[in-house]
C-alpha cells in the first residue's frame, strides 16, 4: 500500500480536527479566528503528534486494506 493514499484517506479527518480547534479558539477570544491562526496549526499539531495521527493512520490503512482486498476479489483473472 501507498503512504500517499493513506495521507489522502487521513486529509478529512484532518479537516475536522482542524475545524475543531478554530471553533474551540474562536470561543476562547471570542472573536473570529483564521483556520490558518498560528494557535490553531500548533493544537492540531499537537493533536495529531500526540497520537491522534498515529491512530488515524492506522485506521485508515486498515479500510484501504480492506478496500483493496475487495477489489482483488472483483477482478477477474481471464481464461486461460
Amino acid at each position: 500500500m501507498n503512504n500517499a493514499m493513506i495521507i489522502n484517506r487521513e486529509l478529512p479527518e484532518v479537516a475536522k480536527i482542524v475545524e475543531v480547534e478554530t471553533r474551540h479558539e474562536r470561543r476562547r477570544r471570542g472573536s473570529e479566528v483564521s483556520p490558518h491562526d498560528l494557535t490553531v496549526q500548533v493544537r492540531v499539531a499537537q493533536r495529531i503528534l500526540d497520537g491522534l495521527g498515529r491512530d488515524l493512520r492506522e485506521r485508515c490503512a486498515r479500510q484501504a486494506e480492506r478496500m483493496a482486498v475487495r477489489d482483488r476479489k472483483h477482478i477477474r483473472e481471464p481464461a486461460s
